[in-house]
């Protein structure tokens, strides 16, 4: 695979107003994967998905202005929403009917200001819980705090584990945290929660680390948070965009994790060696990164990269190796926020997905147009697919398939010219020449004669129910 293969041209959709933060779920009857959204006026949107890479946005809900999270909590109708909200210590829950629309919200006021939540299952029976990271009054202690799944929605009544990264600090509410996680990190079949804190307050320790919550069954959790990765003084200054995740990074089961940010390299591995223990691995140098995610992004069973630095306008994608290691692939030239994959579209594999302002921006996976996606039905090795020149400027290219010396002139070969999204923009039929080679010129255009759009395009030849595919760029 070389450079530019995984992903194509960004589609971007225009939002009623900026997002804060991204959740993802599925808010209707149909199989694709939609977007809750909430801003700094404390809107909440829906976001539609309509199969394309392109969304359409509900009128607004009253939301929250700190965070927001999607996940069945009710075993009804799909998704259900959440938003936190640390003025006004309230969280608002939005019960989905199913059909895209939403019950009015159940408002739960709380003793508790609420910075991060997260649905998922912590307990591991089938209901899903909340799990945040906030500030306890009166004493303003940083906690994680967990609100258990009853199955038809959730106990009012939380559970509290204070996490603190200096506890002596005499300001109290000194730690702020990043990001949030529930996963079995320990590889015991329990999940966990993990935290990326960081010292917030100029005279405390300033400190970054990630804290492990560890479970020990039966909604039970070790009795304090463990710092399992701890960098001193590297804070506040340069941890407003700090980012974590988790990903299988090497051979074993266990979760590895993924940091970005200073200091150097801008993305960071370490190797989780069991109970809780890191150890550093390889690390990767090439643009510094704001917002992560971890995942496999061309389907090849490792866990890949994508970040992005937004201040510079750039994001980047890296393949795993599985050994611990990254590989870098390819630069995206967007401005992305909140960097997440999704399987946004009917395609195979995830896509890249972030904001800028008041857009929305989807790198769509093109891994499945890839020659190797057709192996089975693919032309021999010796049959190649050839299309000079491959960068389309102005007078087209020609295309040209080595069936073989022994073909017969009366095979029929045809062309299809394919975009991004799986869509056929121009059909040829090829010429058949005794010499075991079959051509045409395309111009650039679609069937009707109009040309194509700049972008990546992908030629697929078919030959007696035989299939190879090449790429080729168009320029406008």
């Amino acid at each position: 695979m070389v450079a530019e293969d995984w992903f194509g041209d960004p589609i971007k959709t225009i939002l009623p107003e900026e997002p804060r933060n991204l959740a993802f779920g599925y808010f209707d009857q149909d199989s694709l994967l939609d977007v809750a959204y909430q801003t700094l006026t404390r809107h909440l949107y829906i976001l539609h998905n309509l199969g394309n890479g392109h969304f359409s946005s509900t009128a607004p809900y009253a939301g929250g202005i700190k965070d927001v999270a999607a996940g069945d909590l009710d075993h009804y109708a799909g998704d259900d929403i959440v938003t936190a909200d640390t003025e006004e210590g309230s969280m608002l829950i939005y019960l989905s009917d199913g059909y895209g629309s939403f019950e009015p919200p159940l408002i739960i006021l709380l003793d508790v200001e609420l910075n991060l939540i997260r649905v998922a299952d912590l307990d591991s029976d089938n209901d899903n819980d909340l799990v945040c990271f906030g500030i306890l009054p009166p004493d303003y202690i940083e906690s994680i705090i967990i609100y258990w799944g009853t199955g038809d929605g959730i106990d009012p009544n939380p559970d509290f584990y204070e996490c603190q990264i200096d506890p002596g600090c005499m300001w109290g509410d000194d730690t702020d945290a990043k990001e949030l996680k529930v996963a079995d990190f320990t590889g015991d079949s329990l999940n966990d929660v993990l935290v990326c804190a960081f010292g917030s307050h100029y005279d405390c320790l300033n400190d970054m680390g990630i804290g492990l919550l560890r479970s020990v069954g039966d909604r039970q959790f070790s009795e304090s948070v463990e710092w399992i990765l701890r960098e001193p003084g590297v804070c506040p200054n340069n941890c407003k965009y700090r980012d974590f995740d988790l990903g299988y990074l090497d051979a074993d089961n266990l979760l590895d994790l993924g940091l970005n940010g200073d200091p150097e390299p801008d993305f960071r591995t370490f190797i989780n060696l069991g109970d809780g223990q890191l150890v550093e691995g390889q690390g990767l140098d090439t643009i510094p990164g704001y917002y992560m995610d971890l995942g496999d992004l061309n389907r090849d069973g490792l866990t890949d990269l994508a970040w992005s630095h937004f201040a510079g306008g750039l994001s980047a994608i890296a393949r795993g190796d599985g050994a611990g290691g990254m590989e870098h692939v390819q630069m995206l030239y967007s401005v992305l926020r909140d960097v997440e994959m999704a399987d946004i579209d009917t395609h195979p594999g995830h896509e890249v997905v972030g904001f800028f302002e008041d857009t929305l921006t989807v790198y769509p996976n093109i891994t499945y147009l890839d020659p190797s996606s057709v192996e089975q039905t693919q032309i021999a090795k010796s049959h190649l697919l050839q299309v000079s020149p491959s960068v389309v400027i102005g007078s087209g290219c020609d295309i040209t398939l080595f069936t073989g010396a022994s073909t017969s002139p009366h095979q029929h070969s045809s062309v299809e010219i394919v975009d991004i999204l799986g869509r056929s923009r121009a059909t040829l039929n090829l010429k058949q020449s005794t010499d075991g080679t079959a051509f045409a010129h395309w111009d650039g255009c679609n069937d009707s004669g109009h040309p194509l759009p700049a972008g990546i395009y992908w030629i697929r030849a078919s030959q007696n129910e035989q299939i190879a595919a090449t790429k080729v760029t168009i320029l406008r």
